[in-house]
């Protein structure tokens, strides 16, 4: 994968053969991982998606979900951590002390995903929402236009990172769940 270090973030597909879209979150770990393009909370002891064996610095390894080994063609797409650039990791929801997300960088894309229960993949831009509160959000795993998220999904994109403005949201704030993110930087470092 060339990236020079593991992936902690990875989406894969094989093009010639029916099935989801696979996400990788380091959080979750090769002991499972999660169906991008559906509204699931992530499998994390199911060994199929990654074969059980992390990604290291120069392999990914794919699983039996992934299809028949040696006989389809995959698309990969595999991001790890760069300060000032990209950033993954997890928050714990809580409807007291909304979380606070440190990112070290202004955000330009956020995913963010609730691992403990069946949520959308809600995705935040600063193209579609350049002033706070943001809450213009898309789902990766819906066809559903912005629109369909009227409320339950604010959160403010900062300086430095991202914090939740929502009590509501199981899919970015429900909580004592564990929510998985992936942020890109507005303006790289």
């Amino acid at each position: 994968h060339q990236l020079g270090k593991a992936p902690e973030f990875m989406i894969a597909k094989a093009r010639n053969y029916v099935q989801n879209w696979f996400m990788f979150h380091k959080t979750v770990g090769a002991g499972g991982g999660f169906n991008f393009n559906v509204n699931t909370a992530a499998y994390t002891t199911d060994t199929g998606y990654w074969n059980g064996v992390e990604p290291d610095s120069n392999v990914v390894t794919l699983g039996n979900y992934h299809g028949a080994a040696g006989t389809h063609d995959f698309v990969l797409y595999a991001w790890t951590s760069v300060e000032g650039y990209s950033s993954f990791g997890t928050y714990e929801g809580s409807n007291t002390n909304l979380p606070f997300i440190y990112t070290g960088f202004s955000p330009r894309w956020i995913l963010i995903a609730n691992m403990d229960n069946a949520s959308d993949f809600v995705v935040y831009d600063t193209a579609r929402d350049a002033n706070n509160q943001s809450s213009s959000v898309l789902a990766a795993n819906s066809a559903n236009g912005e629109g369909s998220y009227i409320s339950g999904y604010e959160l403010d994109i900062l300086s430095n990172g991202f914090k939740i403005r929502t009590s509501t949201s199981g899919a970015i704030n429900q909580n004592l769940h564990t929510h998985v993110y992936a942020a890109f930087a507005s303006h790289p470092f």
